[in-house]
């Protein structure tokens, strides 16, 4: 009896799936349970109902989640967390170090995500038959799993990283419209079977004449009816990269026509390394500039454009503020809060009691009338906290 490979995987995938345990918090759409033997950590987990995923549309996991009164640092994303659902995008933070197996696979929907930049590993099947178009794989990753990208119909640039070891078998099967792969190892990563059989026309963009040299000699990566072997490429900026609010809460950057680009903080720290259209920045308390460089996984471009953010309400110059002897008073009626007292000016923050952030601005009147209703939040007005009930 012959096996179809596909539904085995796919039979092994949603076994896994059913036998995910159910999550403890959701929170802003994502759901979480905390991590046995971990101190304060968070996974992302699988959300099923009916056999039906819970995620839908574009999904940001936060670093931290509020818990029973205590912060967790989210750190990975479980076995099957996102497969079959109906996520567009997925951007993932900096706290993550971990991946399951098959946690984006089969999202016929999903065409970009935002890998973090302390991964060491894309695990077997993760994104298997998603939508995506291309993928930038942080510094650091040594391995590609087993199948990671397998059926990857839309894929057509792929960023590897200097650090990278070995790519699985099966990793790249059916990419029928990968045409480029910008490799920054030196040395040509190992393959597993015969992973290259089912493509043609790649080009393959190294460092230098060294790689260049290295990778013609490899009887997989110097197979020349599989790659065309380069040298460095043109790094560039697009003209009409876009900045546009999506709530007082994120600013989307739109990059058009871009290889990969990172983003990088006031402090000159790396935030993130991504080939996705699109790319979602919190809001601060402050107005911060970001800076977004061109790249292609070899070099970056000396081609850098300033992202400049806003707060969505300007904190207003007080000459003097008058010191309250008591804290504000903190009230609701027919869903609306009301702080009363010496408050103007100040900061005020709302979080609802699993830690998503819902309000951030200055105090003008003293009146919050955009939350929704049917909930718990926590109001931080200044340095005074109090729980409120809509």
């Amino acid at each position: 009896m012959k096996i179809n490979l596909k539904h085995l995987l796919a039979g092994v995938v949603a076994l896994t799936a059913c036998a995910a345990p159910a999550w403890e918090l959701t929170s802003g759409g994502i759901y979480y349970s905390r991590i046995d033997g971990a101190d304060h950590e968070m996974a992302v987990v699988p959300a099923r109902e009916w056999g039906e995923s819970l995620y839908s549309g574009d999904v940001v996991v936060p670093e931290t989640v509020y818990f029973e009164g205590e912060n967790y640092r989210v750190t990975m994303v479980a076995d099957s967390a996102f497969w079959q659902s109906a996520v567009t995008a997925v951007q993932l933070p900096n706290s993550i170090t971990r991946i399951g197996r098959a946690a984006l696979a089969q999202c016929d929907q999903l065409t970009s995500v935002t890998l973090p930049l302390g991964l060491t590993r894309l695990s077997n099947n993760m994104l298997a038959g998603s939508a995506i178009t291309a993928l930038a794989v942080p510094e650091g990753v040594q391995v590609v799993g087993r199948d990671a990208l397998r059926d990857c119909a839309q894929l057509h640039s792929l960023y590897l990283p200097a650090s990278l070891k070995l790519i699985g078998e099966g990793a790249l099967r059916d990419c029928f419209n990968l045409f480029e792969i910008f490799c920054g190892a030196t040395t040509p990563p190992a393959v597993g079977g015969e992973l290259f059989n089912s493509l043609s026309g790649i080009d393959l963009i190294v460092a230098d004449d060294r790689a260049t040299g290295a990778y013609s000699d490899d009887p997989w990566w110097g197979n020349t009816q599989t790659f065309s072997l380069w040298t460095g490429d043109d790094i560039w900026l697009p003209d009409n990269i876009e900045c546009e609010a999506v709530d007082d809460n994120w600013q989307r950057i739109i990059v058009h026509d871009c290889l990969a680009y990172k983003l990088y903080g006031e402090d000159g720290n790396l935030l993130a390394y991504s080939a996705a259209p699109n790319f979602l920045l919190a809001y601060g308390d402050h107005p911060m500039t970001f800076t977004l460089v061109a790249c292609n996984g070899l070099a970056e471009s000396d081609d850098t454009r300033a992202i400049d953010m806003e707060p969505p309400v300007a904190v207003t110059a007080i000459d003097e503020v008058p010191v309250a002897s008591e804290h504000p008073s903190i009230t609701v009626l027919d869903g609306v809060i009301h702080i009363s007292g010496d408050n103007h000016g100040t900061w005020t923050t709302v979080y609802d009691c699993y830690g998503q952030l819902y309000y951030q601005r200055p105090s003008v009147d003293g009146v919050i009338s955009t939350l929704p209703t049917g909930k718990v939040y926590i109001v931080i007005v200044g340095d005074y906290v109090q729980k409120v009930r809509l």
